[in-house]
């Protein structure tokens, strides 16, 4: 086990090319909890940013009181790299899940419900999460809870005209991005990501390709020729 300041990582939950998140404890109470950093050792300022943007959504969830995303504890420094604390509910994320054949249909069934339910909390709070997708969205198979989770690349909805404060530059993962998410001038309204998810995973569950493959989105927001069957 690694450990540093008051955390024993004790397994991980997923390294990509831009983060890694690991299962830890807290040493000092014992509660599990998830760690989300940077894959580099060495963030640039625009790495950093990023985790304090998603630190200050999921405070706003946190104090709504938001049930279907996941809670933030805290934001920490260590060795130049930020570290989200996050809570742990066990279980794992869907794409994880759905590779095991762990998942029923009922279950399926119940995931799709409690997405959707998750996505217009995140909308009431005025945050469009511009990222869902499998590996964002953790699941307890044995509870059936359900969190969303990576905020990242989140926007705010401005409440006082329908416009989107983007975060970055486009970082959403591109099979799974409504077309309107690509063109240069987002629409405002949000939900698009969400809802082109479920119909996404649902191909996915059932072994079909997704209906907009990343290599045939276009920057300038154009439909792609072409639909996979």
């Amino acid at each position: 086990m690694t450990q540093f300041k008051d955390f024993s990582i004790t397994s991980t939950l997923y390294q990509g090319a831009n983060t890694h998140v690991y299962r830890a404890v807290n040493t000092d109470n014992h509660q599990p909890v998830i760690l989300k950093t940077t894959a580099t050792a060495h963030p640039s300022p625009h790495e950093t940013a990023r985790y304090s943007h998603e630190y200050n959504a999921l405070k706003t969830f946190k104090s709504n009181g938001l049930e279907g995303v996941v809670k933030v504890m805290d934001l920490i420094m260590h060795d130049h790299r930020p570290y989200l604390v996050l809570e742990d509910s066990g279980g794992a994320d869907l794409k994880t899940l759905q590779k095991s054949g762990a998942l029923k249909v009922d279950q399926l069934l119940e995931i799709a419900v409690k997405t959707a339910s998750a996505l217009g909390e995140i909308y009431q709070a005025h945050i469009i999460h511009k990222d869902i997708k499998p590996s964002n969205i953790l699941y307890n198979p044995e509870t059936g809870v359900l969190k969303l989770m990576d905020f990242s690349s989140a926007s705010i909805i401005s409440r006082e005209t329908p416009t989107v404060e983007s975060s970055m530059l486009m970082t959403a993962t591109l099979p799974y991005m409504s077309p309107e998410q690509t063109g240069p001038h987002e629409p405002p309204g949000g939900l698009a990501d969400g809802f082109l998810f479920l119909w996404c995973n649902a191909l996915r569950t059932l072994h079909r390709p997704t209906p907009f493959p990343g290599n045939r989105t276009h920057r300038s927001g154009a439909c792609p020729s072409g639909v996979d069957a």
